[in-house]
């Protein structure tokens, strides 16, 4: 199971990161068009399909996410200023 935390800039701020630290992270608006994917039949897939499936291939493989993102100790930081709010 997964459990979605969310933090704002002050929060993350509070455990030394920002939130371009994320590789996931896009600054907003962020806005594309997928009109020519959709002209060549592609659909989207449903959020949380699509993080199940990306989730069991990452336990299949040898990464083990180092080098992408910040690091558990900067993650526990903010895990922490998060649990005294």
């Amino acid at each position: 199971e997964v459990e979605v935390v969310t933090a704002g800039e002050r929060e993350l701020a509070a455990g030394g990161l920002e939130p371009s630290d994320f590789p996931l992270y896009r600054d907003y608006p962020h806005v594309l068009s997928t009109t020519k994917l959709a002209s060549l039949g592609w659909e989207s897939t449903p959020i949380e399909e699509a993080l199940n499936r990306t989730l069991a291939e990452h336990r299949e493989s040898d990464r083990d996410g180092r080098g992408e993102g910040p690091d558990r100790e900067a993650e526990e930081r903010v895990l922490g200023v998060l649990d005294t709010l």
